[in-house]
């Protein structure tokens, strides 16, 4: 059977477990990971991001999946639904294009909050009720958005990466092992 292509997109609040999860499937795999690209923006990083900074990032991180997406899996940490929904909760602003190109995806993998939060330059939502009413917002527009999307659950990064194998090889993306 040939390996299915495409772009797997790893959404979720911040600190639950997306890049540490991406990369670890990355090195299991070999699969391309196309990093977040707004912890190295410098509009980002300055603290200065506004919604035309998103819609650059959205449409950047687009064409990037996009360019590797049709002849191999793609690991992609965060993409479009991060950046809607960041924008709108920041900006009280939409990205009109981020359905349309979130449907680029073939699968989503929303990560809980159920880690310990991290701070880090980039976090704004320490605490777990905040992180908990963002998670529900995921929820809410993959299933509003009709989005193929897994739940990947837990506080040990080798559980969470089974359950994602699982759901990987379920979608039809062979990895061996």
């Amino acid at each position: 059977m040939p390996q299915r292509t495409g772009q797997i997109t790893f959404t979720g609040v911040e600190s639950s477990g997306k890049t540490t999860l991406s990369r670890r499937l990355a090195d299991a795999t070999g699969w391309l990971l196309l990093p977040e690209l707004a912890r190295t923006d410098p509009a980002v990083l300055a603290g200065h991001a506004g919604p035309a900074d998103l819609e650059r990032l959205l449409l950047t991180q687009h064409a990037q999946a996009q360019r590797h997406a049709a002849h191999r899996p793609v690991l992609c940490d965060t993409g479009a639904v991060v950046l809607s929904i960041w924008s709108e909760v920041r900006f009280n602003h939409p990205l009109p294009q981020a359905e349309a190109i979130a449907r680029h995806t073939a699968l989503y993998v929303l990560t809980t909050p159920d880690l310990p939060w991290e701070p880090d330059p980039l976090r704004s939502s320490p605490t777990l009720a905040e992180r908990l009413e963002l998670h529900d917002r995921y929820l809410h527009r993959l299933a509003a958005w009709d989005l193929p999307y897994v739940i990947i659950r837990g506080n040990a990064l080798e559980g969470r990466f089974q359950q994602a194998v699982t759901a990987l090889r379920k979608a039809g993306f062979a990895i061996s092992g």
